[in-house]
């Protein structure tokens, strides 16, 4: 079995790391209730002794866990960016997040399933008590969720997504593979400002880059990635925006997208989504740290 090393990180490259794995193809996707919010593509090296980091230190990341569950999500509190988990009652003990590792096409790989979801205790989604959103009856279904520990919830309205026609629809559902959402694997829900209502803004991190335009919110106990959306900017601001800023602005400031991993009781995998390649088609200085 060849045996290569893969080098990885957040996308602030606040952390960077190499790992030894056997050549990554395929990745194990789980339905639970965490894993599915967060979009992890896990891959599992040996042990602690197969990580080393070369900027930044495991331990300094941000440590999510819940319940009685030996087992701990660690995320950057910078960018947002899920990078791995353990447990130290497990065999294996870690699990990478292959969407942090770089340059690599996470889309032409294949995915085993893993039913975590059927696994005990279930997962209880948190009940909303934020504001509805302002569309009114425009839209015939409203969908609720939330990020996984519960301080950022949200509520949608939209057509049924059960019927959702993607060529028929001006409301975009996507999956983007730019160097910041494949991370994540988001699956966007491009809406406007008056189809989305958030509860407990307060409790999310914003994380802007490259043209700072747009703003990344996910929370900041959890690391469930909530909103991407045009940040707040002065008239000035706004006068002073040419060139890609500016069009992203005109296209975007009326949108407010949501990320349906949140959605409770409604599977968003098994919806049609359009793949956009951002990685090559978005503008923008990132490279690899």
């Amino acid at each position: 079995m060849t045996v290569k090393i893969y080098r990885g990180s957040c996308h602030c490259a606040k952390f960077v790391y190499e790992v030894n794995l056997p050549e990554i193809k395929s990745y194990d996707e789980c339905n639970c209730s965490i894993c599915f919010k967060k979009g992890y593509a896990w891959v599992f090296p040996k042990d602690d002794s197969h990580l080393r980091f070369v900027k930044g230190a495991k331990e300094d990341l941000t440590v999510y866990s819940f319940g009685k569950s030996d087992f701990s999500h660690l995320f950057c509190s910078h960018c947002g960016t899920p990078v791995m988990g353990t447990n130290p009652t497990a065999d294996p003990s870690l699990y990478l997040n292959a969407r942090t590792i770089q340059d690599l096409d996470i889309w032409s790989l294949k995915a085993h399933t893993f039913d975590g979801k059927s696994l005990p205790p279930s997962y209880k989604a948190p009940a909303y008590y934020g504001p509805e959103p302002e569309a009114g009856d425009k839209y015939d279904s409203t969908y609720y969720g939330s990020c996984h520990c519960g301080a950022v919830q949200t509520a949608v309205k939209t057509k049924s997504l059960d019927t959702y026609n993607l060529s028929k629809e001006t409301h975009k559902i996507l999956e983007c593979n730019c160097n910041y959402c494949v991370r994540g694997g988001q699956i966007w829900g491009y809406l406007d400002k008056d189809q989305a209502a958030i509860h407990g803004a307060e409790h999310m991190t914003y994380y802007m880059f490259n043209l700072q335009v747009l703003r990344k919110g996910f929370c900041k106990h959890c690391g469930v990635n909530v909103v991407n959306e045009v940040a707040p900017k002065t008239d000035n601001q706004i006068e002073a925006l040419t060139g890609t800023p500016k069009m992203m602005y005109d296209l975007l400031h009326t949108k407010r997208n949501i990320n349906l991993r949140m959605l409770d009781d409604f599977d968003c995998s098994k919806l049609e989504l359009c793949r956009a390649n951002g990685r090559e088609e978005i503008p923008g200085d990132w490279v690899n740290p």
